[in-house]
């Protein structure tokens, strides 16, 4: 297992209030690409908030080394998040068993470079599970696991394990925790400037967003 320095159960709490705009607002500002899109949940109002763990999975025929999904599900902490590196793959590189098996641990949910399948019982098991689409080929006989716990990149955005991954309606965030002390006060700021303004809007007072966009 890769070691890394988990965040505070402190800091994970307050990660829960924030979203992924207020992320990428945050990310604008300091240059950072943390914003990974073209991605959906498979069941709208989703939210995820989780410690990155990661695999890498290739069409690789014949192939020398491979290894198994699970294994590095079977080494999640309570909460942790899968970023699965399909590489845009049109396959089912995840399903209704491995949701099972993802829950026997305790994995938090899955985000996908690719596509996955089964998606009524990953749905029903109430799963939180992103992905590019939906298909139901196999990804037996197609695509191997070539990595475990090594650096992927998923939709350009390059993941690292025990990154800060943010996921909810629209697409997800990764945030290493070295840049989160950058980060992490203008998502507040962000966060408070949006509820003061939406507060503002509702009793139709417009100051806050016109000094926003002028």
């Amino acid at each position: 297992m890769v070691e890394f320095k988990r965040p505070s159960e402190e800091l994970m709490r307050e990660l829960q209030r924030y979203d992924t705009p207020g992320f990428s607002d945050a990310f604008d500002e300091i240059g950072f690409h943390g914003v990974i899109t073209g991605i959906r949940p498979l069941k709208p109002g989703s939210k995820l908030v989780g410690v990155a763990l990661t695999a890498k999975t290739r069409d690789l025929r014949p192939v020398a080394k491979t290894t198994e999904l699970s294994s590095v599900v079977s080494q999640c902490h309570s909460g942790d998040v899968l970023m699965l590196d399909a590489g845009g793959a049109q396959v089912g590189t995840w399903g209704g068993l491995m949701t099972l098996i993802a829950q026997h641990y305790k994995l938090g949910g899955v985000v996908i470079d690719g596509c996955t399948r089964d998606a009524s019982e990953i749905v029903e098991a109430n799963f939180p599970c992103w992905s590019t689409g939906l298909v139901p080929l196999s990804v037996v006989s197609r695509l191997r696991t070539v990595s475990v716990m090594e650096p992927v990149t998923l939709r350009g955005v390059t993941v690292r394990p025990g990154d800060i991954v943010i996921a909810d309606d629209d697409g997800a965030i990764v945030c290493p925790q070295d840049v989160l002390d950058e980060v992490l006060p203008r998502v507040r700021a962000h966060y408070e400037w949006e509820q003061k303004t939406k507060d503002e809007l509702r009793r139709g007072i417009f100051d806050s967003i016109k000094k926003r966009v002028t």
